[in-house]
């Protein structure tokens, strides 16, 4: 990871913290959300985000998570012929805050993005995860991988090793709430403390 980069080229110390979404909580991402855009968590739709082509088993398990769950699929962003295969989904693109609507909204969300998952995990929305489908073999996963573990959630990568069963549906936040939580402050009291030595020593403007 970064850290480990970081350390090879430079012989120095990094301080790993939280991605910047992950600073706030439900609450204030609820709060700082729009009036205009619906904020009421009504689980009514699968939510789809890839960043790249969706892989043959993430087409798979979307298509045996919608037959489970029974409702319509969200398409948000990038359209891909993959898509063609599945029944009673809508194709739709827009702000930011529509996309955290969709996720807030969603009974589940099916990704290769690590921000479609960071604000899963806020949102406490049911999700499972693929690794990007790069067509070459430089596996870029870390940054997927680095937050499942933070979040105890590893088992939500689905793989041909680990399929989708019948209770993928039900995940429990707790731990993944209390690890966000205490890594949260961490990262706050280390910004905290970086600012103030800039601030202190003049380099910041």
């Amino acid at each position: 990871n970064a850290v480990n980069i970081i350390k090879e080229l430079t012989g120095r110390n990094a301080q790993w913290v939280v991605d910047p979404v992950l600073m706030l909580t439900r609450a204030e991402w609820l709060e700082a959300m729009p009036d205009s855009f619906d904020k009421s968590g009504t689980d009514d739709h699968i939510f789809l985000y890839f960043l790249n082509k969706p892989s043959e088993i993430a087409v798979d398990s979307i298509l045996k998570l919608q037959k489970q769950l029974g409702c319509n699929i969200i398409a948000f962003g990038y359209k891909y012929e993959e898509y063609d295969k599945m029944d009673k989904l809508q194709y739709c693109t827009g702000s930011p805050w529509l996309y955290l609507s969709l996720i807030n909204n969603a009974k589940m969300v099916l990704t290769d993005s690590f921000h479609a998952v960071a604000f899963s995990l806020i949102f406490h929305t049911p999700f499972g995860v693929f690794k990007r489908n790069y067509q070459h073999n430089s596996d870029q996963t870390s940054r997927l991988d680095s937050i499942l573990k933070l979040s105890c959630l590893s088992s939500r990568m689905i793989t041909e090793k680990n399929p989708i069963t019948e209770d993928f549906i039900n995940i429990d936040f707790e731990e993944s709430d209390k690890a966000l939580s205490l890594k949260r402050e961490i990262s706050y009291e280390y910004l905290k403390n970086s600012i103030g030595e800039g601030i202190k020593n003049d380099i910041m403007p």
